[in-house]
């Protein structure tokens, strides 16, 4: 037989679950919803990536969005770092090519 303790710490776990649930639809829905231009945005500033570079690339970088302010994608340092030697990856694959 379930204590009450359990019941209500069963109940608190579904609502956790629930919640993130939520959350994590609601950033989906936001990483839809910035456009390509201010993700290029972001790379050219930081690190002069061209927009050849980024053709194909944005559906990989939406993934990568941790958080999404006022419209705009933050994309942590490290994330944007693995993008840049992604990148620079693909350029010697092409050269050599």
């Amino acid at each position: 037989m379930q204590t009450l303790a359990d019941i209500v710490t069963a109940v608190s776990e579904g609502i956790a679950r629930r919640k993130a649930r939520i959350a994590k639809r609601k950033l989906d829905a936001q990483k839809d919803n910035v456009t390509n231009g201010s993700l290029l945005r972001i790379f050219r500033t930081r690190m002069g990536i061209t927009y050849d570079d980024f053709v194909g690339m944005d559906a990989h970088i939406r993934q990568w969005i941790s958080r999404v302010e006022n419209g705009r994608a933050i994309i942590t340092p490290e994330i944007a770092r693995r993008f840049v030697t992604t990148i620079e990856g693909l350029k010697k694959k092409t050269k050599t090519q």
